[in-house]
């Protein structure tokens, strides 16, 4: 008799300690293992200590529903972790392996999806984990390196390090309907751009400052799960095709295919309207031709008249003389050149030298402009 309650009293204490358990992550980095408690908590295990500047952080917890105790940091080659719920139905915490600083790479990641029972015990439905190559870092002997990585939302990120020149990075030539940019951020550090693959395909993409004609260039993947795969990439200065400047398609559907001057570089691109209303009715373009700095302006509905009234407000000496066989204003003054002129198709243009133009530099660049348009080539 005493031997029958001994051991109905052993089964009673294992069916009353009896937890469940798992495993995950085998031949990762971090296998990682959890225990469901006695005390209604689970208790989960990651093993391997995270890497120089890295540390584990926990996601999910933001509105008190779980709550989750670091016992061991990881430093000593496992991270534990106390989790406990607060009147939970369903829910998930993600556990992340991140650099501590910028760029915060993401490197590791375990999802954790939990319920709590009847009892308010809880339980784990489901765990996954996500392991990234490490990032790739590049461009340490040029002006600007960079960082290629996966961040904690699992987007593809490019962080770019401050340089002694300040760069406005513009990201151009990719197909938006496979690459959406997320969010372009600058600090102290530099810049860092976000995108997220929207559909498999194969893509190229320009991180490029125009102003200081610099940048990179990558050729991407995008996996059916959404992941950008990075195949090449190669920092330098590139010709940047004209329909890929930001800002160009419009300005092309506003007012038609044009001419620049032949070997120019087109910095910066815009439509705007010319009293400051809503409806754009001009371009302007700055660019860079023959060592000199220059600002276009185009429109299809402006009468010249309206530009030349407003160049003559700033004074300096009017000419009149013949491009290309048209009649072009000349307007000088000590700090800037400029030439109007309207073309075959009834377009007003208004071509400034700045600073450092000289008359003969900007008829030279007005003839090439007016010259190209007249061969068809505008």
């Amino acid at each position: 008799m005493k031997k029958w309650v001994m051991i109905w009293m052993a089964l009673s204490l294992t069916l009353l300690t009896a937890c469940g358990s798992g495993r995950g992550g085998q031949g990762s980095a971090h296998p990682y293992a959890w225990k469901e408690k006695s005390d209604g908590s689970v208790q989960l295990t990651i093993q391997g200590a995270p890497e120089d500047g890295f540390h584990w952080l926990v996601g999910g917890t933001e509105d008190g529903t779980i709550q989750v105790e670091s016992v061991e940091d990881g430093t000593n080659g496992q991270a534990v972790f106390s989790i406990t719920g607060q009147g939970l139905g369903n829910g998930a915490v993600t556990f992340t392996c991140r650099r501590e600083s910028a760029p915060q790479e993401l490197r590791f990641q375990i999802t954790m999806t939990l319920q709590t029972t009847q009892k308010e015990k809880l339980k784990v439905v489901d765990t996954v984990y996500i392991e990234q190559q490490p990032a790739v870092v590049a461009g340490e002997d040029g002006p600007v390196p960079y960082t290629l990585y996966t961040d904690e939302q699992g987007n593809f990120t490019i962080h770019l390090q401050s340089g002694e020149k300040p760069y406005i990075w513009e990201s151009i030539g990719y197909d938006d309907t496979l690459l959406q940019l997320v969010s372009q951020v600058y600090d102290e550090s530099g810049c860092t751009l976000r995108m997220t693959g929207l559909k498999a395909g194969q893509t190229a993409l320009v991180v490029y400052d125009l102003e200081q004609d610099f940048g990179i260039r990558l050729q991407l993947t995008v996996g059916e799960d959404g992941a950008v795969t990075v195949n090449e990439h190669q920092a330098g200065s590139y010709d940047i095709p004209a329909d890929q400047i930001p800002g160009m398609q419009e300005l092309k559907a506003l007012v038609g295919d044009f001419s620049l001057p032949e070997g120019s570089r087109v910095l910066s691109c815009m439509t705007a309207n010319w009293n400051g209303g809503g409806t754009a009715d001009h371009g302007q373009l700055r660019l860079v031709w023959d060592e000199t700095s220059w600002l276009c302006i185009v429109s299809k509905s402006l009468p010249l008249d309206t530009l030349r009234q407003t160049y003559a407000q700033d004074g300096g000496t009017r000419t009149e003389t013949m491009v290309g066989g048209y009649p072009v204003t000349l307007y000088s003054t000590e700090i800037e050149q400029t030439a109007l002129w309207t073309d075959e198709q009834g377009r007003s243009f208004a071509l400034t030298a700045l600073a450092t133009g000289t008359q003969e530099k900007l008829l030279r660049a007005a003839e090439s402009m007016i010259g190209a348009s007249n061969a068809g080539e505008g």
